[in-house]
């Protein structure tokens, strides 16, 4: 039986798509291309809704903070911008297909970094009871926050400062991975809504039992990194919680029960990495303090959990599970790659781990540029140069089909969020997620969305997916149910 075809395909854009990502309420899909232009499409009624040239260069990533888009160019820049406003629009444009388009959303902030490595940022919110503490507030953390908003007017191109930003930004606190601005093998973070950086240069090996294998593995840009949080230390007193959420316990003793930051960094060597920080609230840079701390890799509070090389070529992109359990890598190669994300607990020394941290499956396709994981975990999506997107089963690597639509080397996939899901570690919802209402919109247009025949809506759009090609097209995909497989 032949593959069904994508449910809508988008032709808004004019170049090679690049990089695409849903809103936190999966209503609006954002989507860059290679000459910097970016559209804002209503998935209700499939329409695009904003269109404009948001960078000097090609898009890296797309993603969302506080309703608001957040895109990084290879204009060496990131830009936060204003959710969208429908009351304002521009003048009808000449293709038919980008009509009534909104004006482009205003820039709030603009942070300056380091795009040599097309590598694109990620970005996840700081647990609630775990932020840094205001400049106003009582804490241990004080200082520490309140150094990173006096240093954030150098480290951002903005007229904006931290004094004079709209009072949503300070609702919730994010963490920013991207490559280091001056080293393309380390990694920079940074603290949201101060964007000051927290964490210089992680991944710098300096000290003296790091040196002999500095030429060994050490040697590629990073290509790809993602964060996430993990649970609070095991000897950590647990109390007042509230769904699952410790509210106090951060605030009032911040050596115990706070959850450890992890980084997984893919190379151009074809390698990953592992890090974790337990003291992640504490600003470091290795560069300076290795030689105060020669037990820890890297320096800083950084620790390496373990290093595996799963390519020859250069990895091209990275995804994790929603469960962070798995994280998967596709290259130049045939290779598909699953990483087993474990804790500290289960390596000696933190430089390598045994054989089944890592599993090798060959594609049968030579060259793959996207992976992404369903919302569900059961399936992981990887698209070749060939234009076709093949779907495996993340446990067994069984193939679910191939997807065949594009005729040219697909870049980008992206699967909705699973609203549901309470590890989900790359989303903010609050009071602020995007909410989009278009005049003159009726219930008849809802019909792509919400149809009569579906008993929740929801449950269908967790089987969507997304791909963005060469060929300059965005297809909307409905993949079936893989639940019984």
């Amino acid at each position: 039986m032949s593959p069904p075809p994508p449910i809508h395909v988008f032709r808004s854009h004019s170049y090679p798509l690049h990089a695409t990502a849903f809103s936190a309420n999966n209503q609006l899909l954002y989507a860059g291309d290679e000459e910097g232009w970016i559209t804002i499409t209503d998935l209700k009624v499939k329409r695009v809704v904003a269109h404009w040239r948001a960078h000097e260069s090609g898009v890296l990533g797309v993603g969302e903070w506080l309703g608001g888009l957040v895109s990084h160019g290879r204009d060496n820049i990131i830009h936060f911008h204003a959710p969208l406003d429908p009351s304002h629009s521009q003048p009808t444009a000449s293709d038919s297909s980008l009509t009534n388009l909104l004006q482009p959303p205003q820039i709030i902030r603009s942070l300056p970094v380091n795009s040599l490595n097309f590598c694109g940022f990620h970005l996840i919110p700081i647990p609630a009871g775990y932020e840094l503490q205001s400049r106003h507030a009582e804490g241990p953390d004080d200082a520490v926050l309140n150094k990173l908003q006096n240093d954030s007017a150098d480290t951002a191109d903005s007229n904006l400062t931290c004094s004079n930003i709209d009072g949503k930004w300070f609702s919730a606190q994010g963490l920013l991975a991207v490559p280091n601005l001056t080293d393309s093998e380390t990694i920079d973070i940074y603290h949201l809504p101060s964007f000051g950086r927290l964490h210089a240069a992680v991944g710098t090996r300096t000290t003296s039992a790091n040196l002999q294998l500095e030429g060994k593995i050490r040697s590629g840009l990073v290509m790809s990194v993602r964060m996430y949080f993990t649970g609070a230390a095991k000897d950590a007193p647990v109390t007042d919680t509230n769904e699952g959420k410790n509210t106090l316990l951060a605030k009032s003793d911040p050596r115990h029960g706070v959850p450890a930051l992890r980084l997984v960094a893919a190379y151009e060597d074809g390698r990953v990495e592992q890090w974790e920080c337990k003291d992640w609230q504490k600003r470091s840079d290795p560069r300076l303090r290795a030689s105060n701390n020669p037990a820890k890799a890297g320096g800083g509070g950084w620790q390496t959990l373990w290093t595996q090389k799963g390519h020859n070529e250069a990895i091209m992109a990275m995804a994790i599970s929603p469960t962070l359990d798995y994280a998967y890598t596709v290259s130049a190669d045939h290779l598909l790659v699953r990483y087993q994300l474990q804790t500290s607990d289960s390596f000696v020394n933190g430089v390598t781990g045994g054989s089944d941290l890592l599993v090798k499956h060959s594609t049968k396709q030579i060259g793959n540029s996207a992976v992404a994981v369903s919302p569900d975990g059961r399936v992981v999506a990887v698209g070749g140069w060939d234009g076709g997107i093949r779907l495996l089963s993340t446990k067994t690597f069984k193939s679910l089909g191939t997807l065949s639509y594009h005729r040219q080397s697909c870049h980008t996939i992206s699967f909705p969020h699973n609203l549901a899901a309470s590890c989900a570690d790359d989303l903010h919802l609050g009071d602020h997620s995007s909410v989009l209402e278009i005049d003159g919109d009726d219930s008849e247009d809802d019909s792509d969305y919400e149809t009569s025949d579906q008993k929740a809506t929801s449950h269908n759009v967790m089987r969507w997916m997304v791909s963005g090609a060469k060929d300059r097209r965005l297809a909307l995909w409905e993949l079936k149910d893989f639940s019984r497989k």
